[in-house]
């Protein structure tokens, strides 16, 4: 819980888990009340859903989920308004003073709900019509594993996956 000594509070906007989104209107004043500054994680909002960043003091999303980006990179965003006196620093995949773990291998990049397979907009045309949120991106099919596809997923739509083994096997 906060207090006089709370100095960050930190707020993902749509919960990993089930998919909520969480009512941003109140933290800012929240963190004002206890000089705390509040930063937002959009990563779980991006590509789907509206994002008001300036509610908070910095923010950030990851661009290797729903972006469909490489591992490692990010958007982020600081409040000029309530935070004058600083600024993002920068960083990327080759700088030799920021230690990373992302692959250099750029066939490697991407997030784990990826599979690389032939005829990716095929099945994605077909996992749409059982309700599944799907995305193509390069021979990719990118899956989202949250709350609004757990049913679904569970209940056989990875059918749609026989037409990449059989396109394969041609």
């Amino acid at each position: 819980m906060e207090n006089k000594k709370t100095r960050l509070i930190a707020v993902s906007y749509v919960s990993y888990l089930n998919s909520p989104q969480v009512n941003l209107s109140h933290y800012p004043q929240l963190a004002s009340l206890v000089r705390a500054i509040l930063i937002v994680d959009f990563t779980q909002a991006a590509g789907y859903a509206p994002i008001d960043a300036s509610v908070a003091d910095s923010a950030f999303l990851a661009c290797y989920k729903w972006l469909l980006g490489t591992t490692a990179a990010a958007i982020t965003y600081w409040n000029q308004t309530r935070m004058p006196d600083s600024s993002p620093a920068t960083g990327g995949l080759q700088r030799e003073d920021i230690p990373s773990s992302a692959p250099v291998d750029k066939a490697r990049h991407g997030a784990s709900v990826t599979i690389d397979c032939v005829g990716a907009s095929e099945i994605v045309d077909e996992m749409r019509k059982d309700d599944v949120y799907a995305w193509n991106s390069q021979d990719r099919v990118r899956i989202s594993f949250h709350g609004y596809n757990c049913v679904q997923m569970s209940i056989g739509s990875w059918k749609s996956f026989r037409l990449s083994w059989s396109l394969e096997e041609v």
